[in-house]
Formats: structure tokens, C-alpha cells, sequence
């Protein structure tokens, strides 16, 4: 876990509420405010307004300052596809669950289904199924009026599987198909029996546009999300300015609409830049990297509320099987003993108190200074692989290029191999190329990147699962293993063992339990020497007093693994402490 905050430790948050003054509704008020909302598609057949109902004095509508709340983050990237391997940011996941609609979602551990798109799920067997049978809700729908159908589906499922660049290909390679049934049902089949369906079928897309556009999957969504499923619809993404604006989904079918019209999303450099902005009101709400400085900052502040929130995402040090210099153990072994990964991690989050996640227990064996297996596999030309050994070529590690702290960690990881006599450069790339070509192709020996924590079977299966060669032919020796399996795009490493191969798909079909077979897989994986994680993803969440949510303590506010505090946005109101002061200034 990273260090949150500095000596002081967590701190109650002091904060001053105001009671907001009383406004009466109008039905005059309401006909104007409905002409000013948003109107996609044909306009819609309404109902008469009963012309003999009692009207009140008029009342000015609320100004536009009044339905938007400015949120600063710390880290923006403009690609919102959540499906992409490394593109795990609180950004995207939180515009991802705020704007697409999902099967499941996660609640306090467990998997829940969404009411508001289903009416019914069915597995055939509710933990290992081999049939599952989704009734969809016949309002589900896409912001440009399109029901959601199983055309959504099947796209998902298609673009995830063929494009090198995603994170979940081997969970949705076990799917047969999906076809429609009888009374709006959608019937998907497995190939054989899986553990993690409920995790499948997150963020559905518009198939019925980025289908028909036939854009690459990779950057189709950098700069634009086509339409929307849930409470919020992006409006615009600004990368220039750092900026990315929602605006309330007027077409949404669910029971709990968003509370605010708008949610703007405003890049902040630094955490004193952040702060003068909570005072000044120009940001209602800031998420930002931690400091050893965050909470004497915070608690200064008058009115102000903060809360931290370990994400369950890792940024790791990563080693590419699929380049010929990592293709043996041997030397793996001997880049992971030349790391210190506690420098690197401090000197990626700029903090002195950062302690690297112990848990999962996958981290390279050789960094802890255990006996590794020693074998050739994976390599054709064991003098090439050593060839970096002695000075024929250099190790190239990749690294996102907008990704600050993955830079910072990679050119640290360099600095310190060329220290040890091997040489070593960074080159950074644009995400979506690093993962879709560089990777696969093995033109980087190396990767920093941020990735899921792997917790459950289907954590583990997705970032190691190696798949079975079609028509393939066995080979004698060391490359047997190689030429039988294949790693799967998500398996950045792309390491494959017999081994590691069955003992993820006795979990993932229930033969054993994931929790009696984790410490073997733990083990295999971290023999393997090929990760080595450096820093769990920490937010400092800062609230103002204006800024309203489900509960009036922050600490109460519900927050997920990936999108952090980001998935109660539905729930966020603006106050108007102008108001609230003039209101309690009349009562006195």
C-alpha cells in the first residue's frame, strides 16, 4: 500500500455545514426548466398541462453555476475506452460506469445485478454455468434513442477477442455464442464452465455506431464517446485544456436519475494549485495523487472534508516473453536481482513512505533473492537471449507515455540496470500502440503499466492465461511449452506454463476452489520472474462545502475498487451557500 499521508496520519475532517434555504416549486418554474434541458432525437409526446391548476408567483430559474459541479483531477487522458489493457485510470473507470451500462456491478465484494438494464439473469448453474440467459429491460436505450440489444453484445464480445490491445480476452474466448431468444432474452453459451461470468459484459458499447464506423478499437475512442447508456453522456473532451464535460443523460430509463446537469472534470498540475481552488470554489471536489504533505494541507482548509481510497490497480514492472532477451528465466532472474524496486516506487510517487503491495505474493523471485527454476524455454537461440549480457543490444523498456509516474518508474528501473552493466533504454509510446504492437511484437523487452490487482480467479485468468495452440505440433525440448500455448492479449507478460495453464482453468471451472489454489499459482507466477509490483493506485479524495453526496460524511460515500469515489457521481448536488447564507441571515 503507498503512503496515503504524511506523519499525522488520518485526521477527522472539519467541516462546517450551512442549512441551504427553501425554495417553493412552481409548475411555472418546471415548464421552464424543462424547456431548458437537453432534447436528443425527435422530440418526445408529452401531456397537456392542466390549464386550470393553481399557479404560485413566478420564480426566476436557478442559474446554470447552480446544476454543475467542477471536479479537479490529477490525472487525465483523453482515450475513454475501458476495455484497453493499462487504461485503468479512476478517470475512465469512473466515466465508463457513469456513461455505459453494465450487466453486473460490484457492491461491497460481491457481484449485483444492474436492475435498471436487466430484469432477470439465469445461469444454469449460479456458480460455474455453462448457459446464462440475460432478460433485457425493454427502456434500455442509447442517448441517440437506439435500444440496448443483443447486438451490443456480440460486438463487445468480438472486438475484445480480436484486437491484441484488451484486457479480458481469455474470459471472453470461453464464450460460444450469444443469440437472441423468445420475450426480449439474450442466451449465452459457454464452451465450458466459468466462474467468472458475472464479471463479463462491463461497459457495453454502441455497436450500432463504432460497428458501422469500423474504426480501430484501440483509439475509437480517443476524443469521443459515441452515445450512452447510463445517467451521464459525454459531451466533450477537451485534451488541450485537461478537461472532459458530462452532461445529464436525458434519455436514461433507470429509477435514479444524476442529481446534477453537469459534472465538468478539470486537470490540476499539483496539489497546492488543487487546494487554492477548493477555497476560491472555482473546483467543488478535487482526486489527486497522495503526498506526504496531504493531510496538514487538507485540514487546513476550513469547510473541507478529504478521505483516502486504495484502488485495487498496481503499477508494475513487467518483463515481455514475447521479446527473444526475455525469453529465458535465467535472464529474467538476472534483470530482477538488479532492481531495487522500494527506490523505484519512492522515487515514481516522490515519496519517501511508499511501501510497495505485498499482496498477491507474485512478485519475481529473484528480487527477493530465492531460487528460480532454471530452463530455456521460450527461446530459439539461447546466445541471442544473453546477447543484451554482453553488450550486443540494449533492454528496452516501454512505458505510456502520458502516464507520469509510469515514465518516472521506467527511466529509475533503467538507470538502474545500466548501473549494473546492462544496458538499458526507455522509450515511451502512446498506450494504445505500446499494448496493440509493441508488446505482441516484441520490439520492448519491458513495460511499466498499471493493471488490476489480481484478487479473484478471474484476475488471475485474464493477466496469465495462455491458450492452447489450434493445429499446432508439439516440439521437443525447451520451446515444447511455447509452441503448445499462446498468451492471450490481457497477458501482458506473456508468459505461458503447462502448469500456470492448468491450475487457472481448474479455478476458473470449478474443478478446485481459486482459494486452495492460490498460493501454487502465486508461486509459479512469481518463479516465473516477469512482474514486479511497484505501487497500489492511492486517491485523496477533497470535498468543499459545497458539494453535496448520499451521506453527509465523505467517509460514507460508496467507492469501487476501480472508479473510486467516482461511481456515487449520480448522487452529487451543488449547494448555494449564497443562498443558504441569506436564508439564515432572514431567520435571525
Amino acid at each position: 500500500m503507498g503512503a496515503f499521508f504524511g506523519d499525522g496520519g488520518r485526521a477527522e475532517a472539519r467541516v462546517s455545514w450551512r442549512r441551504r434555504g427553501v425554495f417553493l416549486a412552481t409548475p411555472l418554474l418546471a415548464v421552464m426548466l424543462a424547456a431548458c434541458q437537453a432534447n436528443p432525437g425527435d422530440a418526445p409526446t408529452v401531456e397537456q398541462v392542466d390549464s386550470t391548476a393553481e399557479s404560485a408567483p413566478p420564480t426566476a430559474p436557478p442559474d446554470k453555476d447552480d446544476l454543475q459541479l467542477h471536479v479537479g483531477i490529477g490525472s487525465f487522458t483523453g482515450n475513454l475506452n475501458p476495455h484497453l489493457t493499462g487504461n485503468v485510470s479512476a478517470t475512465v473507470m469512473g466515466i465508463a460506469d457513469l456513461t455505459l451500462p453494465s450487466t453486473h456491478n460490484l457492491r461491497d465484494g460481491a457481484w449485483e445485478m444492474n436492475s435498471d438494464l436487466l430484469l432477470s439473469v439465469t445461469p444454469n448453474d449460479p456458480q460455474t454455468p455453462i448457459k446464462v440467459t440475460y432478460q433485457l429491460n425493454t427502456s434500455a436505450q442509447w442517448s441517440d434513442g437506439t435500444p440496448v440489444n443483443v447486438s451490443d453484445f456480440r460486438y463487445l464480445r468480438q472486438q475484445i477477442v480480436q484486437n491484441p490491445s484488451t484486457a479480458e480476452a481469455a474470459s471472453y474466448e470461453l464464450i460460444k455464442s450469444i443469440e437472441p431468444v423468445s420475450g426480449g432474452k439474450i442466451e449465452v453459451t459457454f464452451s465450458q464452465p466459468f466462474a467468472g461470468w458475472q464479471s463479463l459484459f462491463r461497459h457495453l458499447l454502441p455497436s450500432h455506431i463504432y460497428g458501422a464506423e469500423n474504426q480501430p478499437f484501440a483509439t475509437m475512442m480517443d476524443g469521443n464517446l459515441a452515445a450512452s447508456a447510463s445517467a451521464y453522456a459525454v459531451t466533450s473532451i477537451d485534451e488541450g485544456r485537461g478537461r472532459i464535460e458530462l452532461r445529464r443523460n436525458d434519455r436514461f430509463w433507470g429509477d435514479t436519475p444524476a442529481a446534477t446537469d453537469r459534472l465538468i472534470f478539470d486537470r490540476i498540475p499539483d496539489l497546492p494549485t488543487g487546494m487554492q481552488m477548493l477555497r476560491t470554489g472555482q473546483i467543488e471536489m478535487m482526486v489527486s495523487e497522495p503526498s506526504d504533505i496531504s493531510t496538514i494541507a487538507l485540514e487546513s482548509i476550513p469547510g473541507v472534508q478529504y478521505r483516502a481510497i486504495e484502488r485495487h490497480v498496481d503499477l508494475s514492472f513487467l518483463l515481455n516473453t514475447h521479446s527473444s532477451t526475455m525469453a529465458m528465466t535465467d535472464y529474467r532472474a538476472r534483470i530482477m536481482q538488479a532492481l531495487n524496486p522500494d527506490r523505484i516506487a519512492q522515487i515514481a510517487t516522490e515519496s519517501t513512505h511508499t511501501v510497495r503491495p505485498a499482496n498477491p505474493p507474485i512478485e519475481a523471485a529473484a528480487v527477493r533473492g530465492a531460487a528460480t527454476e532454471s530452463t530455456n524455454e521460450q527461446t530459439n537461440d539461447p546466445a541471442r537471449a544473453l546477447g543484451s549480457l554482453s553488450g550486443d543490444g540494449a533492454v528496452v523498456i516501454g512505458a505510456p507515455s502520458d502516464d507520469d509516474r509510469a515514465v518516472a518508474a521506467a527511466r529509475v528501473a533503467a538507470d538502474q540496470l545500466n548501473s549494473a552493466g546492462i544496458t538499458t533504454r526507455v522509450v515511451t509510446k502512446d498506450e494504445a500502440e505500446l499494448f496493440a504492437k509493441d508488446i505482441p511484437e516484441g520490439t520492448v523487452d519491458a513495460v511499466v503499466s498499471w493493471q488490476k490487482t489480481p484478487e479473484s480467479s478471474t484476475d488471475y485468468f485474464n493477466q496469465f492465461y495462455c491458450s492452447p495452440k489450434q493445429g499446432g505440433t508439439s516440439t521437443e525440448g525447451a520451446d515444447a511449452e511455447r509452441n503448445s500455448l499462446i498468451p492471450l492479449s490481457g497477458n501482458i507478460t506473456g508468459y505461458c506454463s503447462e502448469e500456470l495453464y492448468q491450475g487457472l482453468l481448474d479455478t476458473i471451472e470449478g474443478k478446485t476452489a481459486f482459494a486452495a489454489q492460490q498460493d501454487k499459482l502465486n508461486e509459479r507466477i512469481a518463479q516465473a520472474n516477469v512482474v514486479v509490483p511497484l505501487v497500489r493506485d492511492t486517491q485523496v479524495v477533497a470535498t468543499g462545502p459545497a458539494i453535496e453526496g448520499a451521506a453527509p460524511a465523505l467517509e460514507q460515500w460508496a467507492a469501487d475498487p476501480l472508479s473510486g469515489v467516482m461511481v456515487s457521481a449520480p448522487d452529487w448536488k451543488k449547494l448555494n451557500l449564497d443562498e443558504s447564507s441569506e436564508s439564515l441571515e432572514g431567520e435571525q
